[in-house]
């Protein structure tokens, strides 16, 4: 899963002919994208491509066929496009590895050229163990290692985990970004759940941060002194969130909704309300904590319960 304060949005042209497919002429609904013909086109070469597993390559075909936009699929990726693989770290279900994919994701199609544009090299990870949705983990597709290992390919995050993140930035965060990252968290496990799926392994390892997340304005806080101007309206809710009866904690969806309409208020609303002016209030507390020291603690070295 991923926080970013990034949102996709449709891309459509300035140009309005260009809305439109120059093949088949019916409307775009993502820039460079023709449903019809995108998936006519990848569903022909079906037979150019295996992974050498029948799962695996019905699994990659589904996705091309139900694709809606770019990238919005897997991909069959052959090994020989990743150069400087490194190994990066080793989890309780997969290893990981970072490297460069040489071409990078499919773009969109070039009527001109008749193939397809791609972003170029980026860096990845090889994921030892699933596709663009917000805030998911960029996945793009699967490849074979030459020992035979299968890999997803996954968005190579810069900012680490939540963890890592914590430690990077020294805690200096803003209570607009917390609740932002958290309304982030919220929408990956809504639409996780809303595919009748478990994420069963939720913690801040497993929680990737985008470069947008920070903020320029952010302040420093001391962490113990954090603890005890926290907003009550997020403290009432974190009670809530531990409460010992599953029954009373509030769901995914019900997260998503509440935390969307702090943001509204906390950022977009120009009148202050009370929950603006409750956030506002434990940000300006932590004027006071400026140029104090910061703890020691190393957020990454945070120890996951064995049955979270």
């Amino acid at each position: 899963m991923v926080e970013t304060t990034t949102t996709r949005k449709k891309l459509f042209p300035k140009n309005d002919e260009l809305r439109f497919c120059l093949d088949c002429g019916k409307e775009r609904f993502s820039y460079g994208w023709c449903k019809d013909c995108e998936t006519s086109y990848m569903i022909s070469h079906f037979k150019a491509w295996t992974s050498g597993n029948d799962y695996i390559d019905k699994l990659i075909q589904r996705t091309q066929k139900n694709a809606t936009q770019t990238c919005d699929y897997l991909e069959y990726i052959d090994f020989s496009q990743f150069d400087l693989i490194t190994y990066v770290s080793k989890g309780g279900f997969s290893t990981v590895y970072k490297a460069k994919w040489l071409e990078g994701p499919r773009w969109n199609w070039d009527e001109d050229d008749q193939g397809w544009e791609r972003s170029g090299p980026i860096n990845i990870e090889d994921h030892c163990k699933c596709l663009q949705s917000g805030h998911l983990a960029d996945c793009f597709g699967i490849t074979r290692d030459p020992t035979g290992c299968i890999m997803f390919v996954m968005r190579f995050y810069d900012n680490g985990n939540v963890y890592e993140f914590l430690d990077k930035v020294k805690g200096i965060i803003t209570w607009r970004d917390i609740i932002d990252m958290l309304w982030g968290v919220a929408s990956g496990l809504d639409k996780i759940h809303s595919e009748k799926r478990f994420h069963s392994n939720l913690h801040g390892g497993n929680l990737l941060i985008e470069d947008e997340t920070i903020s320029t304005d952010a302040r420093i806080a001391d962490i113990d002194e954090f603890i005890k101007d926290i907003p009550n309206l997020y403290r009432e809710l974190m009670e809530r969130c531990w409460d010992s009866n599953p029954s009373n904690r509030p769901t995914a969806s019900e997260l998503y909704n509440l935390l969307g309409k702090w943001i509204i208020c906390i950022c977009d609303d120009p009148n202050p309300s009370p929950i603006s002016e409750e956030f506002f209030n434990a940000e300006e507390k932590r004027w006071d904590l400026i140029g104090k020291q910061l703890n020691s603690n190393s957020f990454s070295k945070v120890v996951v319960h064995p049955d979270a």
